[in-house]
């Protein structure tokens, strides 16, 4: 299928069992997938054997590499931001290191949205089995996508197929999230690149996902400033609350399937509860192991039915599957 998938992974460790299998569902469908990495604490950058991944299973790309070459005009700030994060030192997870990755993740995912060809999503996203009605509607060539979860603008996905050159949405989405993160007015406060660069260890995250809401806003509520800033409602939810106009303009009325809250809709499939606020105090409905697992079981018997390509690789297949998930699909365990 023409759709490319964009992950984020930042940190010293390699990909878990879920993590792996998110890649692996993509490349199912014969999906291009990128993994854009950040090896914290290590001369050297990731790939596949620090991953834990078969070699040339997808594309890796090191951050702070790929951000030192880049030369476009949008998102220059918020580039300029993230080279100066990605050079700090990574303290253990309780004493700041958890406040840095995700500052530097929710960045990053912004980043490789206005400037990359390809749909950014959390590393916790699959595809449902209806991920190629989808594609050949071309919902994602022709339009800057993202959803709601929680009946809020998520930054767990954002992009577009369209290329480059032809994508002003892409451009708009960039320069609405930068004015929207940098707000320059002291009214606002002294939220700007420099503040930024300097105070890593505040948390930047949540208004990281502010500025992405405000970036695809609406010509009223959320609307930034200046004819190019923001796309100003202008972007397709392509979650469940999208799902009168996936009727009404893509023709797809039979995406339903179940999901990791039971009844589900849509062309992706994710593995955490709706009204899990993992970054809260008080969560409402936490994702446990066995949601996972259960989920990860219906998924992979999906697959077999509607898959594109024929099983694990042998390499990925004996890190993935652990005794009780192995024996739960009827796989001899490793």
């Amino acid at each position: 299928m023409d759709l490319t998938i964009n992950f984020v992974w930042i940190g010293p460790r390699g990909l878990g069992w879920l993590e792996k299998f998110m890649v692996y569902s993509w490349r199912n469908w014969e999906c291009t997938v990128n993994l854009f990495t950040h090896r914290t604490g290590s001369d050297s950058p990731h790939d596949s054997e620090s991953l834990g991944l078969p070699d040339d299973f997808c594309n890796i790309y090191d951050l702070p590499e790929l951000l030192a070459d880049d030369e476009q005009a949008v998102g220059a700030d918020t580039r300029a931001v993230l080279t100066t994060w990605y050079e700090k030192d990574l303290p253990g997870w309780n004493e700041g290191g958890k406040e840095r990755v995700y500052n530097m993740v929710d960045l990053s995912k912004s980043y490789i949205g206005m400037s990359r060809v390809g749909i950014v999503i959390d590393i916790k996203v699959a595809p449902s089995p209806h991920i190629e009605k989808y594609v050949d509607s071309k919902v994602f060539a022709n339009n800057f996508i993202t959803y709601k979860r929680a009946k809020v603008v998520e930054n767990q996905c954002m992009g577009s197929m369209m290329p480059l050159e032809q994508d002003n949405d892409r451009e708009r989405y960039g320069k609405g999230f930068e004015s929207a993160l940098f707000t320059k007015s002291a009214a606002h406060g002294t939220l700007n690149p420099l503040t930024m660069k300097d105070t890593i260890d505040k948390a930047w995250f949540p208004v990281a996902t502010d500025a992405h809401k405000k970036a695809c806003g609406s010509k009223t509520k959320f609307a930034t400033t200046g004819d190019l800033h923001g796309l100003r409602g202008k972007w397709f939810d392509i979650g469940p609350y999208g799902k009168n106009r996936h009727k009404l303009e893509l023709l797809i009325a039979d995406a339903d399937f179940k999901g990791i809250d039971g009844d589900d809709y849509g062309p992706f499939r994710i593995f955490k509860r709706e009204w899990d606020q993992t970054n809260k105090q008080h969560n409402p409905s936490p994702t446990t192991d066995e949601h996972r697992d259960e989920m990860f079981v219906v998924a992979m018997k999906e697959f077999m039915k509607t898959g594109k390509t024929s099983g694990l690789p042998p390499d990925l297949k004996a890190k993935l599957l652990t005794p009780k998930i192995s024996n739960a699909m009827g796989f001899r365990r490793f």
